[in-house]
């Protein structure tokens, strides 16, 4: 059943679906694939602060192009992708990404022009990727119970990388240890900078 309330006053809109009795199935439903499906299109020109929470779904969130002052987005046993192709009209304060028992992927997240990115990962895979247009410096903090953290950083960009860890590996090939972080070749020269501060308990996590 499709959910739509619209609240005037605070200018906050709740738009999803809910199952209509969680233990009964429809006889005519079967196992069709296309069941559940739900197509969002917000739009490109006005400010938005965007809450997404995704229960047992594959989802594939493109949220390029839009004026997102906020994102948050909570995956519970889900296959997610996180796509910006286009820069974000805005500067984003903070994109809070919170994922369960899942696999995460995002891509060209430079372009969500966001201050700031906050990670939390239960089990699974995280792959985020920072490709597309840099106009300042970002921080990101990541943290991952169990799985990969895989980071992917155009070669341009210099990044700054501290890490926390339990029973987890990090392959520094190409990073230098200065005082208590790790620094790439290049992050003196770099015209914009990633500031990186991961932490996991058994894991992996992997730059390039």
């Amino acid at each position: 059943a499709p959910i739509h309330r619209y609240d005037a006053e605070q200018r906050s809109a709740l738009l999803g679906v809910e199952a209509l009795a969680p233990s009964v199935r429809s006889p005519s439903s079967g196992d069709r694939r296309d069941a559940g499906e739900l197509v969002l299109t917000l739009p490109n020109r006005v400010p938005l602060d965007l809450d997404l929470e995704l229960g047992g779904t594959k989802s594939t969130l493109e949220l390029g192009g839009l004026a997102l002052r906020t994102v948050r987005i909570e995956c519970g046993a889900t296959d997610a992708t996180l796509l910006f192709s286009q820069l974000n009209r805005v500067r984003m304060h903070q994109l809070e990404i919170d994922v369960g028992a899942a696999d995460f992927s995002a891509s060209n997240l430079a372009n969500s022009n966001a201050e700031q990115i906050r990670l939390r990962g239960g089990v699974g895979v995280v792959d985020l990727d920072f490709g597309g247009a840099w106009t300042h410096d970002m921080k990101v903090t990541a943290q991952l119970a169990l799985g990969k953290l895989r980071i992917r950083v155009p070669s341009d960009v210099g990044v700054r990388l501290t890490v926390s860890r339990v029973a987890a590996g990090f392959d520094h090939e190409g990073f230098v240890k200065r005082d208590d972080a790790w620094y790439s070749d290049n992050y003196e020269r770099a015209a914009h900078k990633l500031q990186l501060d991961a932490e996991t308990y058994v894991g992996k996590i992997e730059v390039q």
